[in-house]
Order: structure tokens, then sequence, then C-alpha cells
């Protein structure tokens, strides 16, 4: 059986490449996850709230191992923090978007000149 803290820290720390499903014993989502990046890093945040969680199960249908009590505070403190961050991200995001007025990239006329050259 695998251990849910050292697999929320694989998934923590190197998620997007996958080593937590290896470690879990799920290599064909692992290499999967290596070359998408953690499917555009949906996945590798679905994985990291599952095993925070401990919904998450190893490759042979195993739930994982809990972690003694620390490792699990820190856990669950991290998986809360991850919502409220991406919640808090969001927000912004389409605060930015819905009430920001018309910016334009780049003024025409305050750009620089191109120096003259005279021949």
């Amino acid at each position: 059986m695998r251990s849910k803290a050292v697999a929320f820290w694989l998934c923590l720390f190197f998620g997007v490449l996958g080593l937590h499903r290896f470690y879990m014993g799920k290599p064909f989502s692992g290499l999967l996850w290596f070359f998408t990046g953690g499917l555009l890093g949906i996945g590798f945040l679905s994985d990291l709230w599952l095993i925070g969680l401990g919904l998450a199960r190893d490759g042979r249908g195993l739930p994982l191992l809990p972690p003694g009590r620390l490792h699990d505070g820190i856990i669950r403190t991290l998986v809360i923090l991850s919502v409220i961050w991406i919640f808090i991200s969001c927000f912004f995001v389409l605060h930015n978007i819905l009430f920001q007025p018309e910016v334009p990239l780049f003024d025409r006329d305050r750009l620089p000149l191109p120096p003259v050259v005279y021949i």
C-alpha cells in the first residue's frame, strides 16, 4: 500500500510531470501526465484535491495509507488554501475582464521614433 503523504508531496511538487501517478502504481496515466503537463494542469489539480481529501486509490484500487496526524493537517490545510487561491484568482481575472475600461495595448503617438539616418 502506498502512503497518502508521499503521494501528496509528489503531486504538489512534481504533479505536472506525473511522478505521483508512477508512485501510486499507475504508469500509463503517469506517462499521459508527463507528456501533457498534468493534462494541462487540470488533472494535476484534481489529483491534488483527490489525494488531499483521501479519495485517491492506488493502481490496485486500494486506498492510500493515511499519514500521521501532522501530515494530515498540513495536507488538508494545503487543499483548502489551494481552493481559496483558485477562487480568488478566478475572481480577479473575471473582475479585470468585465470591469476594466478598454485600454489599448500600445499608443501609436507615444512609440519611440526610429533614428533618422541621412545619407
